[in-house]
């Protein structure tokens, strides 16, 4: 998969809103138990959880091609 930069349409990016419709309230619908669980938690746990989660994506975001 190349970066987002290498892409022909770079910078200008379009989509068609009806396509992702469905995706955006499913992801919306699942994020609110996400939220509650933040509400819930300390200050400190939601920071460790913040770093967790940026460590995790940042570490899935660089894998290579080959390797997934």
């Amino acid at each position: 998969m190349p970066w987002n930069w290498q892409l022909p349409e770079w910078p200008h990016f379009t989509y068609d809103e009806s396509e992702i419709a469905q995706l955006e309230r499913k992801f919306l619908l699942g994020s609110g138990s996400s939220f509650a669980f933040l509400k819930n938690i300390s200050k400190d746990d939601q920071n460790q959880f913040t770093v967790e989660i940026l460590t995790i994506e940042g570490q899935q975001s660089s894998r290579t091609k080959d390797k997934d």
